[in-house]
This record gives C-alpha cells, sequence and structure tokens, in this order.
C-alpha cells in the first residue's frame, strides 16, 4: 500500500506491479505538506489516512474502497 501527499492511498499487487485499488476522497483539496502513512486496522477490514489539512482520519472499507467515515481529530 502506498500513499502520496495528494492524498491517494493504492493497493498493490507487487508481483504484477498492477494497481488494486484506489482509495480517494480523503478530503484534501490540496497537497500534503508532511508525508503521512496510510493504514490497516488490526483485522485489515479497513484502511486509516490522516489528512492534515482538514484534520481528520480517513477511513475507507479495504475492500471495495467505499469511504466510511471522516473523523475530526483534535490538535
Amino acid at each position: 500500500m502506498t500513499s502520496g501527499k495528494d492524498s491517494v492511498v493504492k493497493l498493490w499487487e507487487l508481483s504484477t506491479s498492477r494497481c488494486l485499488i484506489s482509495y480517494t476522497g480523503a478530503g484534501t483539496l490540496g497537497l500534503h505538506t508532511h508525508r503521512s502513512n496510510a493504514v490497516f486496522n488490526h483485522t485489515e477490514d479497513y484502511v486509516l489516512f490522516p489528512d492534515e489539512v482538514t484534520k481528520s482520519l480517513c477511513c475507507w472499507d479495504s475492500r471495495n474502497a467505499d469511504r466510511q467515515r471522516l473523523l475530526p481529530l483534535s490538535e
């Protein structure tokens, strides 16, 4: 899994270098200043990605890329 400063998270098939699924809609309209890593939760049911511009945590269903929640983060 990769994530970029454009807030797009991608899951890759390493043996073929093919993007399997893209997780979009994290809430950022611009580029991040800092790198942020996307992670799976402990059951790998969800992908989590912090958005520095909106100060929120984006959560997607890991299997179909449906955005589940955009949770506010406190400072």
